[in-house]
């Protein structure tokens, strides 16, 4: 079994993907593209405990609920699988949103962005930092992305970063088809394990100093104001250290 599909595995057997946000009337091809699974990788839909079903079964069972996408980039193979919703619910009660608490540092860490850029906790000009934690499968991820690209237009004097644990070729892809305007740092799973993420998506923000400010979990940026419901909550987590 290759990294890759190992890699994907373990972080997306905690999440939810949101089944209504790809349409009522999504055909297998529209979910492929829209899946970003490669034109030569075979697709399988399995119910929660694994069997096979067919890709209206699939839509049928998910709608309302949430599945997960493991892909074998060796054997080029995508399986998608309908998550068991009471196990779900259970594991997401018990475990928060991250290891990393207000006021604590950040994992040391030094990550590349795609365009080659080093970035590090510790912001050497001083100003806050906003990471967004996504997958290239997740749908309100995807969502959100108007609302990420307006803020970071009407606030340069926050640094924007996209953290992803997708490898470099997925992330490219992903900006692309998807016009995410953030840079990108991909392949960034062991800083992802550091802060404890098990949930996408998910926003971050840094201070200076290289301390988590806030966390910001379940925005549901989709919305037309969801820029400036953003920038709300980062004036708020600014404004609680002058407090």
């Amino acid at each position: 079994m290759n990294k890759r599909f190992r890699r994907s595995m373990l972080a997306l057997s905690l999440l939810a993907v949101a089944v209504p946000a790809i349409g009522r009337q999504i055909t297998l091809e529209k979910f492929r593209a829209g899946m970003l699974v490669p034109n030569d990788t075979s697709v399988q839909f399995e119910d929660a405990s694994g069997k096979p079903i067919t890709f209206d079964q699939f839509v049928a069972a998910a709608r309302g609920g949430s599945f997960s996408k493991d892909i074998d980039t060796e054997a080029r193979k995508a399986v998608f699988r309908v998550n068991d919703r009471a196990t779900l619910h259970k594991s997401a009660a018990k475990a928060p949103a991250l290891d990393v608490t207000r006021g604590q540092p950040l994992p040391a860490t030094e990550l590349s962005t795609l365009a080659g850029e080093r970035w590090t906790p510790v912001s050497k000009d001083g100003r806050y930092t906003l990471l967004s934690f996504y997958f290239d499968a997740c749908v309100p991820c995807i969502a959100e992305i108007p609302a990420l690209n307006a803020y970071a237009r009407a606030h340069p004097e926050v640094r924007v970063l996209a953290v992803t644990f997708d490898g470099a070729v997925s992330a490219r892809t992903f900006r692309a088809t998807r016009h995410l305007e953030w840079p990108i740092a991909p392949d960034a799973q062991t800083f992802i394990d550091a802060l404890g993420v098990r949930t996408y998506p998910v926003l971050l923000l840094v201070r200076p100093d290289g301390t988590l400010a806030d966390s910001f979990t379940d925005a549901r940026l989709e919305s037309a104001d969801g820029a400036a419901r953003l920038a709300a909550w980062v004036h708020r987590a600014q404004s609680s250290m002058l407090r």
